[in-house]
């Protein structure tokens, strides 16, 4: 049985494309993400778009050991992030899950839930390392979104590789609820106000 600990919640004056625009792709990850960068062998950052969803993979730094910052290499899966769409996005580490949801304004909530094989200072270190990463996002699309705003950026060309996960339009039939089975304990919340 896994444990609610922990929850967090962020307004930002962004759209939610530009939050799902970042989970989408790693491109961002080896300059934005440190942290990230560090444990993760983003050289083999994959995203492999199906129907309903995207399957991103990465390997440890460290063999088996997945995010451990500052920490010697344990067996332990790497993490797991899947999106599904159009707005729903599900991070899965040995120790806590992150998922998102729609619109203008976006509000970000997350719930964090340990397994009871977790020892409390590996969760504290992994939700500081996470909050890290969360905050870089949240910086990087707010950023973003003022400078979609100045209406200069019209389009671009996607990165063949690094971008993949952005070419894929998610099919009409998929509802904007994740709140099938397990994707029901969580929430990244985020608020449909009218556009401007």
């Amino acid at each position: 049985m896994n444990t609610r600990i922990a929850d967090q919640t962020r307004v930002g004056p962004h759209i939610w494309k530009t939050l799902i625009d970042g989970y989408q792709e790693c491109y961002h990850c080896q300059i934005a993400h440190p942290g990230f960068a560090k444990s993760l062998a983003l050289e083999t950052y994959t995203v492999a778009p199906k129907t309903n969803y995207a399957r991103h993979s990465v390997n440890s730094r460290f063999g088996p050991a997945a995010v451990r910052p500052g920490r010697a290499p344990e067996a332990e899966t790497p993490p797991s992030f899947t999106f599904i769409f159009p707005t729903c996005g599900i991070t899965i580490t040995d120790s806590m899950w992150v998922v998102p949801i729609s619109a203008v304004e976006t509000r970000m909530k997350y719930d964090v839930f340990k397994r009871k094989t977790i020892s409390a200072e590996d969760l504290r270190d992994y939700i500081t390392f996470y909050e890290q990463v969360e905050d870089e996002d949240f910086m990087l699309c707010c950023a973003t979104q003022r400078n979609l705003n100045t209406g200069i950026y019209s389009r671009g060309i996607l990165h063949p590789e690094k971008e993949v996960g952005l070419v894929v339009a998610p099919p009409s039939h998929i509802s904007n609820s994740p709140s099938r089975g397990f994707f029901s304990f969580f929430a990244f919340d985020i608020l449909e106000r009218s556009a401007r």
